[in-house]
């Protein structure tokens, strides 16, 4: 097993709400009932889902009994993590993403975002982030697994990705303290990468411009950029 990490953005515990009582875990092992009469995120949109939800179900005592089924087997994944066990955390969520009907998307998104937190504990980023990806498809606005994703792409070192959702949960919640720390913790790395790709272009460029001038007997030393004073604008001037 892997060593295990924090991660490094701080993540709020206010989880969203699913069809009836659902808990979302922390990365800390604990977790937080939500009802889902307070939603807290998302209003009516929610409550529409889980009205399609309902009446897409064939069975209304079979889609209950798939649901409870799917959460005994969460809160197996939840004691697993609580207790360290990762890898075990992750199968408990595996089943309960199995059993869980398609047609109850916000459970189904607690679940992905579950397994992404066992992942980032195992420090594998990547399915990590596929994880909060599955999650946020299904609920768009599940700011948890946002910022668990944004985790995922600064441990990557993908600021540009990073920022991106961490502007979108301060965009959902401004209040959001753990977001806009981070976002501006951020910043200045995403700043730093881009000039250091940009730089690593221009040495490409660079490179290419030479090979080709080369077969000249000249290499782009033989240009020279001159600004004029007046005008601010430059011309090029072939030297020896």
């Amino acid at each position: 097993m892997k060593k295990q990490k924090k991660e490094n953005v701080e993540e709020c515990a206010n989880p969203e709400a699913a069809h009836a009582v659902s808990d979302d875990i922390n990365d800390d092992g604990s977790w937080v009932e939500v009802n889902n009469e307070s939603s807290g995120d998302g209003g009516d949109n929610l409550e529409d889902d889980q009205n399609v939800a309902e009446e897409e179900a064939v069975d209304p005592e079979v889609f209950a009994e798939q649901l409870a089924r799917a959460d005994a087997l969460k809160a197996e994944g939840n004691t697993a993590f609580a207790e360290g066990d990762m890898e075990q955390a992750i199968a408990k969520y595996s089943e309960a993403l199995e059993e869980a009907p398609m047609t109850a998307p916000l459970q189904r998104a607690v679940y992905f975002a579950n397994r992404a937190a066992c992942h980032m504990r195992l420090e594998e980023y990547s399915e990590a982030a596929i994880d909060c990806s599955a999650a946020i498809e299904l609920h768009p606005e599940y700011t948890k697994a946002l910022l668990r994703r944004a985790s995922a792409f600064e441990a990557m070192s993908d600021y540009e990705a990073a920022l991106m959702d961490l502007k979108k949960v301060v965009d959902l919640d401004p209040k959001n303290t753990a977001a806009t720390a981070a976002q501006k913790r951020i910043e200045p790395l995403a700043e730093k990468k881009r000039e250091e790709v940009k730089d690593e272009m221009i040495g490409k460029l660079k490179d290419l411009g030479n090979s080709l001038l080369g077969k000249f007997g000249m290499s782009l030393d033989n240009f020279k950029t001159e600004q004029d004073p007046n005008t601010g604008s430059y011309s090029i001037k072939f030297q020896q």
